[in-house]
């Protein structure tokens, strides 16, 4: 039931995030949730991760992920898809990895090879960690 549990959290989480519900969004994120975009960029803290989502779904109203696989290893979620959106930079095959801790998302990475945007600095390096 845990590998469901844990990767039906990763879903909604994914489908909130598609349908720009950013309040939705920060229900589902534990107080120590952590975002890494492509580059590696930190931003670290529900309440910081909150503001970057906000002011992502600002950037693209038409982005979003639509999922080929997922699947659980641990406390991770492992999921390959890919992105929509208007802008073309922010088009791409991903993976993503999450965890899933007492039905809370407390760490969201995503992985792209090619060279993705530096998302977290263009748009929070306020609240960048690292």
């Amino acid at each position: 039931m845990l590998f469901r549990s844990r990767v039906s959290t990763a879903r909604r989480f994914i489908k909130r995030m598609n349908l720009a519900d950013v309040d939705a969004l920060a229900a589902m994120m534990h107080d120590d949730f952590v975002f890494v975009d492509s580059r590696l960029t930190r931003i670290e803290g529900r309440e910081n991760c909150i503001e970057f989502f906000r002011r992502f779904v600002a950037l693209d109203t038409g982005f979003a992920i639509t999922i080929e696989s997922a699947s659980r290893n641990g406390d991770d979620v492992l999921i390959k898809g890919a992105t929509t959106a208007r802008d073309p930079v922010l088009v791409a095959q991903c993976l993503w990895q999450c965890q899933v801790i007492d039905g809370k998302i407390t760490y969201w990475q995503s992985f792209r090879s090619d060279q993705p945007p530096a998302l977290a600095r263009i748009l929070a390096s306020d609240l960048v960690a690292n």
